[in-house]
C-alpha cells in the first residue's frame, strides 16, 4: 500500500490526520474527530474482542456507514485466589485500561484488597472513570487514553513530576 498516496488522498478528500487526538484514545474521541467524516455509505470493519462494545458501531450505522464486526480474541476473566493478592507488594498506584478489567480488579478488590479502593487508579475515559466512581474507587482520575502516553503523563502528573 502506498501510505504516502493514501495521506494525500485522505487530505484531499477532507479526512483529517489521525495521528493526533485532542480528547484521548476513546470510542468517544474517536467518535468526536470522525464528526466531519462522510460516513453515509462508508463500509467499515470494526475488529474488536468478543462482545466488544457495540456504541462505535451503533454511532457510524446510525451515520449511514455499513459497519460489519471482525472478533479476534475474547477477553476472560483471569481466576486468581487470595493468595496472588497477599503475596502482592504493597502498591501505590493503579493502572486500568478498560471498563472491563476495571469491573474484574474491583470483583477481586471487593473480595481480596478492598484497602485498593482507597488508592489512587487511573482509568483510560471519563466513561470507566465515572464506572470507577459508581463502584467505589475513592481516588480515580482520568487519564484521557488507554495508551503509554496518556498513562505515563496522568502517572507524572499523580506524583508530582
Amino acid at each position: 500500500m502506498d501510505w504516502h498516496r493514501t495521506r494525500h488522498n485522505a487530505s484531499a478528500s477532507g479526512s483529517r490526520d489521525s495521528s493526533y487526538f485532542e480528547s484521548g484514545h476513546t470510542t468517544e474521541a474517536l467518535l468526536e474527530w470522525l464528526k466531519p467524516a462522510k460516513m453515509k455509505d462508508q463500509k467499515v470493519l470494526i475488529i474488536r474482542g468478543l462482545g466488544g462494545r457495540p456504541e462505535l458501531g451503533d454511532k457510524l450505522e446510525e451515520r449511514g456507514a455499513k459497519v460489519h464486526y471482525l472478533s479476534l480474541y475474547e477477553r476472560k476473566k483471569p481466576h486468581y485466589t487470595a493468595q496472588t493478592f497477599f503475596m502482592l507488594p504493597d502498591i501505590h498506584l493503579i493502572w486500568v485500561t478498560s471498563g472491563e478489567g476495571l469491573h474484574h480488579l474491583s470483583e477481586y478488590a471487593t473480595k481480596h484488597k478492598p484497602e485498593w479502593k482507597t488508592l489512587p487508579i487511573l482509568t483510560p475515559s471519563s466513561r470507566v472513570n465515572q464506572q470507577a466512581k459508581e463502584m467505589g474507587w475513592i481516588h480515580a482520575s482520568c487519564a484521557d487514553g488507554a495508551d503509554d502516553n496518556s498513562l505515563i503523563k496522568a502517572t507524572e502528573f499523580h506524583i508530582g513530576k
